[in-house]
């Protein structure tokens, strides 16, 4: 269950993220720290949206519901990325998206009202928008592009490449069906992918987890 912290856990991210830059004291005292527990659903798609959540710790998924009724992960949300931007930058009343905490999870809690009462001349919080929304674009573009140019094996390479580099680890975590989705692939198609990598010793395989051990190859694959 999402709980409200004390004010003055506040203060540890102002500092490491620079909100001081863009937020003055006074704003920041009006805002309100949340906490997330693993598995919470930050919001619904289809829920009314009205509350700005920038991420201050912790990772979440994106999924929709596809024509087809199925859940599609779309990708996932890091400390800075912004939930709901899109929802108060288009007008829309509810969330295009599903978002759910794949840890414990801080968010920095400004609503809808606030943005529109108080920063909407703000020159600092609008170009942190536009830096977030021109990231989603881009990072939207790619994806698509890799999904309809790319062979199915330099997607997962590129994959395992980015979760290499985010996680600071070569042993990171594999959900096949989420890295399907991810993919564009169904969930054979990625285990005979995932086999043969392994075959030819450039990953090796436990449970949930890929280590990877060839990352000159994934590299090259990518």
């Amino acid at each position: 269950m999402s709980v409200t912290l004390m004010p003055g856990q506040k203060d540890k991210y102002v500092k490491k993220y620079h909100l001081d830059s863009v937020f003055t004291e006074e704003m920041l005292a009006c805002f309100r720290l949340m906490e997330y527990e693993k598995g919470e659903i930050i919001c619904s798609e289809g829920a009314v949206s009205q509350i700005y959540q920038i991420v201050m710790e912790g990772v979440a998924r994106v999924t929709t519901i596809s024509e087809k009724g199925k859940q599609v992960l779309l990708g996932y949300v890091r400390p800075m990325s912004i939930v709901g931007d899109m929802e108060f930058w288009s007008g829309n009343s509810v969330y295009y998206h599903e978002v759910v905490a794949e840890c414990r999870m801080i968010v920095l809690v400004i609503p809808f009202s606030y943005i529109k009462e108080h920063l909407l001349e703000n020159v600092a919080f609008l170009r942190m928008a536009c830096n977030e929304l021109t990231m989603k674009l881009v990072t939207s573009s790619i994806n698509r592009s890799d999904v309809m140019l790319l062979p199915a094996k330099n997607r997962l390479a590129k994959y395992l490449c980015e979760q290499v580099k985010s996680s600071n680890s070569y042993t990171i975590i594999f959900h096949s069906t989420e890295v399907a989705q991810i993919l564009g692939i169904s969930d054979k198609q990625l285990r005979r992918l995932v086999t043969a990598l392994v075959e030819e010793k450039a990953i090796s395989r436990t449970g949930k987890k890929i280590t990877v051990l060839n990352m000159d190859q994934i590299i090259q694959e990518a």
